[in-house]
């Protein structure tokens, strides 16, 4: 079991790094959003008003990011 952990530990890692390195070569904010949405506890009133950013817009940029993990 613990070296399951590892594993998703290791895949979760791996996909936040091409995250990010998307965002720098797309001029998007994904990788912030996702951090900001997981540091404010899931709520996303607050991530949208820590990064200064409408709601909706904080809701639409989590949706882009399902989309993109489903795919």
């Amino acid at each position: 079991m613990h070296l399951m952990k590892l594993e998703v530990k290791a895949i979760v890692i791996r996909e936040l790094k091409i995250m990010e390195r998307e965002d720098k070569e797309k001029g998007t904010e994904f990788y912030r959003t996702l951090k900001q949405y997981l540091m404010s506890g899931n709520n996303v009133n607050l991530a949208a008003k820590e990064m200064y950013i409408h709601r909706n817009t904080m809701v639409y940029r989590l949706s882009k990011i399902h989309e993109d993990a489903r795919a």
